[in-house]
C-alpha cells in the first residue's frame, strides 16, 4: 500500500493568511501574523491517512515549493523590521533567521532613499527618516559586538524589482529545513521562465500521483486549487482513496464538490485550528506579534 501526502505550499500559505485576515478584522486588528505547528500539521495529515501509514514502506509526506535552492555569500540579506528614531538604532530580520542591530552610520548608500524625492535628505534620527527606511531590504556582513549581540556591519541599501523576492527566497531557507526535521520531503518546483511563479506546482504534485499511486492506495491533499478537481476525479475512479485537506473559503468550494461527487472525503482545517490566542504586546516599535496556531485531534 501507498500513501501519499502532498502538501501545496501556496495554497497553504494563502489559506493561513485568509485566517490571519479574519482574526485580525474580528478583533480590530492589522499587524498581527499567525504560524502554524507544522510538526503538529505532519501529524494530524498522517492520521487522516490511516493509522498505520508510518510504518508503510511507500509512505511521503512532501512540501511542495515554488524555488529553487537560493545560493549564499558571506554577505547576509535582511530588511528593516525595527527603528528608535531618537537614537538612529535600527534591527534587521535576516534571511538567517536572526535579528541584526546596526546603527544609520553603518549604512554606506543610505542618501539613496531621497533619490527622485523633491524634498531634501532628512536627519537619520528624524520619524521622517524611520518612514523612509522600514521595511527597506539590504545586504550587509554579520558580525558581533563586546557584549555577544549580533550587528551589522557595512550596510547597504538593495533596490529593483527582484530584491524583496529574493529576500523572501533565502528567508524561506531556515523555514524549509524546519520542515525536514519534522519529516517532511522538500519538492522544490520551477519556477515559470515568464512569470516567475511555479505553474509547476499543479503539474509536479499530478504526475506524482499519477505515478506512484494505484488501486486502494491513498492521497491526502492540502489544497484549494480547482485545479487539481480533474485529478482528484480520475484517481477516485481508479479507486484510490483521497482525501482533501483544505479551507472553508469560496475559492476551494469547486473542488470539495468534486472530492465528494466522487466518493473522496473532504476535511475543513478551519475546523482543527484550535486553541488560538490572539496575543497584541505593548510593543514601542509597533512590530507584527505572532500567535500560535495548535490542531485539535482528527
Amino acid at each position: 500500500m501507498t500513501t501519499l501526502i502532498a502538501v501545496d505550499g501556496h495554497s497553504l500559505n494563502l489559506g493561513l493568511q485568509k485566517v490571519a485576515q479574519d482574526r485580525n478584522k474580528k478583533h480590530g486588528q492589522s499587524r498581527s501574523r499567525f504560524r502554524i505547528d507544522h510538526g503538529e500539521l505532519a501529524d494530524f495529515l498522517t492520521r487522516l491517512s490511516g493509522p498505520s501509514a508510518e510504518g508503510e514502506d511507500d509512505y511521503s509526506l512532501n512540501f511542495y515549493i515554488d524555488s529553487e535552492k537560493s545560493g549564499s555569500n558571506s554577505q547576509v540579506m535582511g530588511r528593516v523590521a525595527k527603528y528608535f528614531s531618537e537614537k538612529g538604532y535600527r534591527f534587521l530580520a535576516a534571511t538567517d533567521g536572526n535579528s541584526y542591530f546596526f546603527h544609520h552610520n553603518e549604512v554606506v548608500n543610505k542618501k539613496l532613499l531621497c533619490e527622485g524625492r523633491e524634498d531634501r535628505y532628512p536627519h537619520p534620527t528624524s520619524y521622517d527618516f524611520q518612514k523612509r527606511i522600514m521595511g527597506k531590504v539590504v545586504t550587509f556582513n554579520p558580525a558581533t559586538n563586546e557584549d555577544g549581540q549580533t550587528k551589522a556591519e557595512e550596510v547597504r541599501l538593495e533596490f529593483g524589482s527582484r530584491v524583496l523576492d529574493q529576500f523572501y527566497r533565502l528567508r524561506r531557507e531556515p523555514f524549509l529545513e524546519m520542515l525536514e526535521d519534522h519529516g517532511y520531503d522538500i519538492i522544490r518546483c520551477r519556477p515559470s521562465h515568464y512569470s516567475g511563479k511555479a505553474k509547476s506546482i499543479d503539474v509536479t504534485i499530478c504526475l506524482d500521483a499519477s505515478w506512484d499511486l494505484a488501486d486502494d492506495d491513498t492521497l491526502v491533499l492540502l489544497s484549494d486549487d480547482p485545479i487539481y478537481s480533474d485529478l482528484t476525479a480520475r484517481l477516485r475512479d481508479s479507486d484510490i482513496n483521497v482525501t482533501l485537506v483544505t479551507f472553508d473559503t469560496p475559492g476551494s468550494e469547486e473542488l470539495r464538490n468534486v472530492v465528494l461527487k466522487h466518493g473522496g472525503k473532504v476535511v475543513l482545517l478551519d475546523d482543527y485550528l484550535n486553541g488560538l490566542e490572539l496575543v497584541f504586546e505593548d510593543d514601542e516599535d509597533d512590530a507584527p506579534q505572532e500567535a500560535e496556531i495548535v490542531l485539535q485531534e482528527v
